[in-house]
């Protein structure tokens, strides 16, 4: 899937979405459901050199950037990686959807309260345990002292070896006592401690529940969980931005779980609010949960994109160009295969609609290919302009540009 993203400011993307949509939406009637979605994007930028970069793709605790043309990654994992949040309006096709979605404060396995009381707890039940043994091997050594002390045929250095059997018994009897007693195996105490740890405090993790479902499957997709937290040394009112993504299998139609629990948290924070993102190759898909989300028909997404497109182009001479355009599920297996190598021209009025599909840049030559014509009819364009005023104009096309 292909995204169109604006690239002006947050202010200036807000005014659009403020007054710009209103008038979008009402200045032509609308045609067919709503199939795309208008919402409040963010891009995640990586500081490389003293440039940012926009991150691509993300593996484990390598983030995907590029540099001169050139697939770079760039390790973040010791948290010395400076990264941005760039917000912008963005258009793109039916949502992802967020099911059961819940973020909150939780504990590494390490400082986990609740892990250290189950562990004393298994320490107390075996201490328990060995008390049992204990005072069974006791009595045994007794009842084994009294039957050797019983025998007229048993010798001295048999009662003296029946005799240190149960002095033993006794000894790890007493000791097993004094084991079950003490503080560290004490069930009351390990309750306290639990209670004055929880009351503490410490989370120094997040963790995230969700079901994740997409009409369109995401063959390559990370989450990006932007929390805005308070440090517990803070002032009251200050806050910070905490950024973590994480490689997820594919998304399909069907709803997969999805837990994380994330460390490297502040010792005691609180978490005031937080965002869930979802990418596939390294564009922003919009989901269930997106800010400022507002869903389109093709005519008013076409329209969104012509304004946008006079908007940015002012006095400007540009050609027609594809903007958005979802690949068929087959597409990626046919183009692999060596079909559609070569580009397509589609003829784009004022407007932006499309007048028809060619083989040549003349346009004299029609595409006779039903799918190339059922692929290109998904596709939205922006009109060629001559001086800022939209004309009639030729596009080029290709259709593996789909897939990215």
């Amino acid at each position: 899937m292909k995204t169109f993203t604006i690239t002006r400011s947050l202010v200036h993307s807000v005014l659009i979405a403020t007054f710009a949509l209103p008038l979008l939406l009402v200045a032509a009637p609308e045609s067919g459901k709503p199939a795309y979605t208008l919402f409040m994007g963010a891009d995640l930028l990586l500081e490389h050199g003293d440039t940012f970069h926009r991150v691509e793709d993300v593996s484990g605790s390598r983030f995907k950037i590029t540099l001169e043309g050139k697939e770079v990654f760039v390790m973040t994992e010791f948290g010395t990686a400076r990264m941005r949040i760039d917000n912008g309006l963005k258009l793109a096709g039916t949502p992802v959807a967020l099911g059961d979605l819940k973020a909150e404060r939780a504990y590494t396995p390490a400082r986990d309260p609740n892990r250290k009381f189950n562990r004393m707890a298994a320490s107390s039940a075996g201490a328990s345990a060995a008390v049992d043994v204990s005072n069974f091997q006791a009595n045994m050594a007794q009842q084994n002292l009294g039957g050797v002390m019983g025998n007229p045929y048993s010798t001295a250095d048999q009662v003296a070896i029946a005799q240190s059997g149960l002095d033993a018994a006794n000894r790890a009897q007493e000791n097993a006592q004094l084991s079950i007693g003490s503080d560290l195996n004490s069930a009351a105490s390990h309750a306290h401690t639990l209670a004055l740890e929880l009351a503490e405090e410490n989370f120094d993790a997040i963790e995230l529940k969700m079901q994740v479902s997409s009409p369109v499957p995401l063959d390559n997709p990370y989450v990006l969980i932007i929390a805005r937290i308070h440090e517990r040394d803070e002032k009251p009112g200050v806050f910070r931005s905490w950024i973590f993504a994480k490689k997820l299998d594919p998304i399909g139609t069907r709803p997969e779980k999805i837990y994380i629990n994330q460390g490297g948290l502040p010792i005691g924070y609180s978490l005031e609010d937080y965002q869930v993102r979802i990418y596939n190759h390294g564009r922003e898909m919009p989901t269930s949960h997106s800010p400022k989300r507002v869903d389109l028909t093709r005519d008013e997404a076409l329209q969104f994109i012509v304004i946008e497109h006079l908007a940015a182009n002012k006095d400007a001479s540009v050609p027609a160009a594809p903007v958005f355009g979802e690949a068929p599920a087959d597409l990626k297996t046919r183009v692999a295969a060596g079909d559609f190598t070569q580009p397509y021209y589609v003829k784009v009025d004022a407007t932006g609609h499309s007048l028809g599909t060619f083989t040549d840049k003349e346009c004299k030559r029609a595409a006779a290919d039903p799918y190339v014509e059922s692929v290109v009819s998904s596709v939205l364009f922006a009109p060629a302009l001559e001086k800022g005023e939209p004309v009639e104009g030729v596009a080029r096309v290709e259709l593996a540009a789909l897939l990215n």
